[in-house]
């Protein structure tokens, strides 16, 4: 049986915009709901979602601030226009959903989302540092490119070749070459490997729940989390190689050695650390 928040919580009520809250607007007031939900299946909706939301925010709030924080300088680090500001609008997006699933317990959809933005942005930058606007074109119109090929593509190009090499040289590894220039152990294919994980039909929120759901799980919010964090850093770091005035403003304590070592293992906690040392 559910039961009502306190009142007192400020969750316990909910809010809706005003007609000049949007950015276009008529300021006209809202006409009154023309096809009303009935009771139960609002309910049956919102009830479990809802209980996971609190749970979160109630164990899990500073995470989720960070979360927060983080898309916001996102946002306010967009170029003005081309191909990465497309692609870092599409990533916003991306990262915002992310956050909105996994406070609500859709731990795999959050995961998938992180995906969706590794793909998009590794696709941009390829296609802005190759100058290759017909690419990125037809990548709008429903193309389809192998994420392999824009890591194989992506790892000649200048600036990255040179990068590229230095970070093998010093770290063994690299974003996108790997060991010797193969691939192997590269952070990008990693990390892509392992979102795919829980974005095939392989890896269920069930796993995670350990029941049915959605309900809250620590494991899987700390997994989806940590994920956020990675995609979040690699994402921004291919960004400034493509945009170099790119600034990581208020999130730029992410890329610090101590933050580092809380969601990156070893060898690319020193790769991220290489490239925000030559980048920022």
């Amino acid at each position: 049986m559910v039961r009502k928040l306190d009142p007192a919580d400020f969750r316990a009520a909910r809010c809706v915009l005003e007609p000049g809250d949007f950015a276009l607007s008529d300021n006209d007031p809202d006409p009154p709901p023309a096809d009303l939900i009935g009771e139960a299946e609002w309910h049956g909706i919102m009830d479990l979602p809802d209980d996971v939301a609190v749970r979160t925010t109630s164990h899990q709030g500073s995470r989720v601030a960070v979360l927060h924080e983080l898309i916001g300088a996102w946002a306010e680090a967009f170029p003005e226009d081309g191909i990465v500001a497309h692609a870092m609008v599409d990533g916003f997006d991306n990262f915002q959903a992310a956050t909105f699933n996994l406070v609500h317990g859709f731990y795999k959809e959050a995961i998938a989302g992180l995906r969706s933005a590794l793909e998009t942005v590794t696709f941009a930058i390829s296609c802005q540092l190759a100058n290759d606007k017909r690419a990125w074109e037809g990548w709008l119109t429903g193309d389809e490119s192998s994420f392999k090929r824009q890591c194989d593509r992506a790892q000649g190009l200048p600036p990255l070749d040179l990068l590229e090499r230095y970070a093998r040289e010093t770290t063994g590894t690299s974003i996108f070459a790997g060991q010797d220039g193969s691939g192997r152990n590269a952070w990008a294919r990693s990390l892509y490997r392992r979102l795919s994980e829980y974005a095939h039909a392989r890896g269920t929120n069930t796993s995670l729940w350990e029941s049915s759901g959605p309900i809250y799980s620590a494991k899987g919010f700390a997994l989806a989390y940590h994920l956020f964090l990675e995609t979040f850093a690699l994402t921004f770091i291919l960004a400034k190689v493509a945009e170099p005035a790119l600034s990581p403003g208020t999130a730029r304590y992410i890329f610090t050695d101590e933050n580092r070592r809380l969601y990156l293992e070893p060898t690319y906690s020193q790769v991220c650390g290489l490239y925000e040392e030559r980048l920022f």
